[in-house]
């Protein structure tokens, strides 16, 4: 069984939460988004998912 998920809307959410200042919430949100455009093996927009990630993370104070 396959799973469609909006990536779009994974995106805008992430989007919104980095308008707002909620790094936390936006370095998951991407980390969300960024698990399910590699599923779809689109990787290009994973990579920079992945990236907007770890730059919220580097926000939040997180350089884990």
């Amino acid at each position: 069984m396959t799973f469609q998920v909006d990536t779009g809307a994974l995106l805008d959410r992430a989007r919104k939460y980095e308008r707002q200042g909620r790094a936390e919430l936006d370095a998951a949100a991407f980390a969300e988004a960024a698990g399910a455009l590699e599923a779809r093996a689109d990787w290009p927009s994973a990579v920079a998912a992945r990236a907007r990630h770890a730059r919220a993370l580097a926000s939040a104070g997180r350089a884990d």
